[in-house]
Formats: C-alpha cells, structure tokens, sequence
C-alpha cells in the first residue's frame, strides 16, 4: 500500500512537472526551475522574518580566488567590499540584491558581485538594505542613499546595479543622484522590479510562472508599501536627463519582462544610451543555476556591459 502511494505520488509529480514544461519550455540547464515557485501562503512577515533569520546564518563559502572581501557598515547600512587583489579605490559599482525586497542576500548573490567584481577587474560594495519584512518603503531607498552620499567623494567613476528587487533600488538611486548632481556612469538593472502598477501583459499572463509571479508581486508591493505615502514608480518617470547609460536585462517566462522591455523602450525614446537583452528560455532569477549555459553567457553579457562602462 505504501509502496503504491509512493508511486502514485511520484506519477503526480513527474506529470505537474512535465505539465509545466511545456507552459514554460525553459532551456536545457534551467527546467529544474520550471515546477518551482515561492508558496504564496509563506510569504507573510514573519514567516519572512524567519527565513531572514535562516539566511544569514547560512555558510556564505570561501571568497574566489584573488578577491578581498571586508563587511563593514555606512551610515548603520551594512556593506560588503568585493575587491579583487591590486585593484585600487577609483572606480566603484555600488549593488543591490535581490529577493522581493523582503528577503536577505542569498550566499549565491554574493557569489554573484565577486564574479563581477573579478570579471570587470573592479571593486563591487553589496550594501545589505533593511528588508521590508520590518521596515517598508522608503527604508531601502534611504539606506542607498547613505552608502552613495558616502561613497560618492571618494569615487571616481560610479556604476550602480541592482537584480529584481534590487534593480528598482538602483533606478531609485540613480534617478535622486541626478537630481543631487551626484554623477553616475553606468546602471545595471537585472530582470528588474520597475512598475507598481502591474498592468503589462506580461503580469497578466504570468500569474503562476517559475521562480516568481504576478501573485507574488502584488504581495511583494503590499508588505513594501504598507503604510509608505513616499513611493515614486520608477516606469512613470518622465525626466530622463541624468540618466546614466543603461544595461537592462529581462526573462522571457517573468511575469516583470515587459514593464524592463517597456522601460528600456522609454530611455531609447529620450535618447539615452541602452543595451537591452531578452533572454529566451528564462525565467526570474534563473542565474541561481550559476553553472548552467544561459547564466554563463548572460553573466559575461554584463561584466562586457561593465568592462565597456569603466573603460
């Protein structure tokens, strides 16, 4: 009887699966991700607020070969510095991890800016924002604020970037340095967060996408704004004249494609400088499979993005 339950239950599994890949014929080295999804019902504050608690006592790994790190705080903002070895202070990409701005850095997001800081051949300082779990919206905007003002005189040359979540934060940022006559050279903005509104086809398709969905983001938009009267929709800026040059990067399967596809279509309007990528057979946050062929050959699109930036 077991044995037939087993059974049973393995059939469901491999049919929902299989189900789901053809909905969402991702590539080769990304199917795993296809029958996967954050449960709606966990995420809720302090279930969140545990995961938080589990995340950072997770092992974050050795550092890659020839990279120095130093954690240290800003302003009470935690940071991490990613410098690879003989690498001096000039040029800086200052970045935001992502994770529905709820979530702390995962040790693979850091993995992440040591790669870039490696591949671009430049410092990278992860700042480790308040999550909206205990502090909404403008908490996260306020905390990139006192890592720029502080980075900013020291600096040379300032890329910021930023992956889901954090890529609404770089925009943020990015758009109050302009305004601050604080200049930045480059923003790299990763299947980006950009449009409260979710009004794009692509939210209304993806509702039970991989990875991530439109159910969840409307979630994500709940715990973040709660409360918070301070909110400016980074899709419906209309002064584009201290945006810097632009790198966006979007996930054929996210429900976020088309408000990135939508933004990078805006900038081109205003005559800024962007290079915009739609990855097939993607979903949100496929570049977790760090070793498969797509989040290799995506990973090297944007350190050329910023190897060009600082060159």
């Amino acid at each position: 009887m077991v044995l037939i339950l087993v059974c049973l239950l393995v059939a469901i599994i491999v049919v929902y699966a299989t189900l789901r890949m053809r909905r969402y014929p991702l590539d080769r080295g990304l199917r795993i991700l296809a029958p996967l999804s954050y449960p709606l019902f966990l995420v809720r504050r302090p279930v969140l607020r545990f995961a938080n608690s589990v995340i950072r006592h997770m092992p974050g790994g050795k550092p890659l070969e020839g990279m120095e790190v130093r954690r240290g705080d800003i302003d009470g903002v935690k940071v991490t510095l990613y410098r690879p070895e003989g690498v001096g202070d000039g040029d800086i990409l200052v970045y935001f991890h992502g994770g529905g701005f709820f979530l702390e850095a995962a040790p693979y997001l850091r993995r992440k800016c040591m790669r870039y800081a490696l591949g671009a051949g430049i410092p990278v300082l992860a700042v480790d924002y308040r999550t909206s779990d205990r502090f909404p919206w403008p908490a996260q905007l306020e905390d990139a604020v006192k890592v720029l003002t502080h980075v900013a005189p020291k600096a040379k040359r300032i890329a910021i970037g930023g992956d889901s979540a954090g890529g609404m934060i770089a925009q943020s940022l990015a758009t109050w340095a302009g305004r601050n006559g604080i200049a930045i050279g480059f923003l790299m903005l990763v299947y980006p967060v950009l449009d409260r509104r979710m009004e794009t086809a692509s939210m209304k398709d993806f509702t039970h996408s991989p990875a991530w969905n439109s159910r969840l983001s409307r979630r994500m938009w709940s715990i973040l704004l709660s409360g918070s009267s301070a909110f400016e929709n980074p899709a419906e800026l209309d002064d584009f004249s201290h945006q810097p040059t632009t790198y966006i990067e979007a996930a054929r399967f996210d429900c976020l494609r088309d408000e990135a596809l939508v933004f990078a279509s805006r900038l081109e309007e205003h005559h800024v400088s962007v290079e915009c990528h739609l990855v097939e057979g993607a979903c949100h946050g496929y570049d977790v499979l760090e070793s498969s062929r797509t989040a290799r050959t995506m990973l090297a699109q944007r350190i050329e993005a910023l190897k060009k930036a600082f060159s």
